[in-house]
């Protein structure tokens, strides 16, 4: 998920996921899984705050011109 930078720290994100999970449990799922670049310290710390539990660490990977390592979490259903 990527809000544009206006819309950040308002609350939507928390809606959007919500909405999402509610959607998510209808439909049957028991766990969601997400990616998150270890350089962005913000969106790690708004998944942690959604109650999101850190599951695995990647190593950084050629994305483009750039190396990015990616930290896997997951949310029970």
């Amino acid at each position: 998920m990527l809000l544009a930078p206006s819309f950040r720290g308002q609350g939507f994100g928390t809606e959007i996921h919500n909405e999402f999970v509610g959607y998510a449990r209808s439909a049957g799922a028991h766990r969601l899984l997400i990616a998150v670049l270890e350089a962005n310290e913000s969106g790690r710390r708004f998944w942690l705050r959604l109650g999101y539990r850190k599951v695995k660490d990647y190593p950084p990977k050629q994305f483009g011109k750039r190396l990015h390592a990616l930290t896997e979490f997951e949310m029970v259903l």
